[in-house]
């Protein structure tokens, strides 16, 4: 049996294995790789609840994200998606939805579209990281079952202060009444858009 499969003819699920089909990235494909430059790494179920009512079998939409990470037939020059390797360090692992990110050629790829902006840079642990992305991503994706509220995102609200996800603070230590200036750096940031009869606000 090949390694590369299991015993009843699987693909790895850990590592990359092409068929050789060939792969380009289709318009749902993009808003994928959008919403994980703009979150961070994000679990399968809501990358398809993105598209939900776009896609005619949940079945056939795991079955392209399947293809994103294992095909490297591609006019990017490789697999457009990741699966990170901390996701399989949980004894469930195997019961839990995949958790996926992006691959050099999605990063290539949104470039050529004009839609690459810069990773949403997370600090700390990676589990850390994929909790702040489920935060951020289950927020807008509730934004965008209403009428009465738009999501901003991070991207966003950063170009519009030209700044960094990150300030220069000063601290003074209660003890000793030294000051010194640190970086605050937040998990993350997002805005609300309320929408009214009288307009946005």
């Amino acid at each position: 049996m090949n390694q590369k499969f299991d015993k009843i003819g699987r693909r790895n699920r850990l590592k990359p294995t092409s068929t050789g089909k060939r792969v380009s990235p289709t318009d749902r494909d993009l808003l994928w790789f959008t919403k994980i430059q703009e979150h961070g790494p994000l679990p399968s179920h809501y990358l398809l609840e993105y598209m939900r009512g776009s896609h005619k079998s949940e079945k056939r939409a795991k079955e392209r994200l399947t293809d994103l990470f294992n095909e490297a037939n591609t006019p990017h020059d490789g697999p457009y998606l990741t699966r990170p390797m901390q996701q399989f360090q949980t004894i469930d692992a195997r019961y839990k939805p995949l958790v996926y990110d992006l691959a050099p050629a999605a990063i290539k790829a949104l470039a050529e579209q004009k839609l690459l902006h810069g990773r949403t840079a997370h600090h700390g642990p990676w589990w850390h990281a994929l909790m702040t992305s489920c935060i951020t991503s289950s927020v807008e994706l509730d934004c965008l079952l209403r009428k009465d509220m738009n999501y901003i995102p991070q991207s966003i609200i950063l170009a519009r202060a030209n700044a960094e996800l990150r300030w220069r603070t000063c601290i003074t230590d209660p003890v000793s009444g030294r000051s010194y200036v640190k970086d605050l750096l937040p998990d993350g940031v997002f805005g609300l858009e309320h929408v009214t009869e009288s307009g946005l606000r």
